[in-house]
């Protein structure tokens, strides 16, 4: 579970950035074997965009969860 704040520049192609807080809750069991870890901390990211109109848009953005897990993803963005 994570909350983010995200800026974006203006225009109709932007870039953001986002930085926030990351709560993990991992509980597990394998061959009898049960594992419970929980970690808090800080997650940031960056990206852009491109709004075709007022209603729609796209993003990619690389976010960092923790220092050895990333996250790349692409967005299509229905605004209202």
């Amino acid at each position: 579970m994570a909350l983010y704040g995200t800026f974006r520049s203006q225009g109709a192609g932007y870039f953001l950035g986002k930085i926030g807080i990351l709560k993990e809750d991992l509980e597990a069991s394998v061959s009898g074997i049960s594992i419970d870890a929980d970690d808090t901390g800080l997650s940031y990211g960056f990206g852009a965009g491109y709004n075709f109109n007022k209603q729609i848009g796209v993003e990619a953005e690389y976010t960092i969860v923790e220092e050895d897990v990333s996250l790349i993803a692409a967005t299509v963005r229905f605004m209202f």
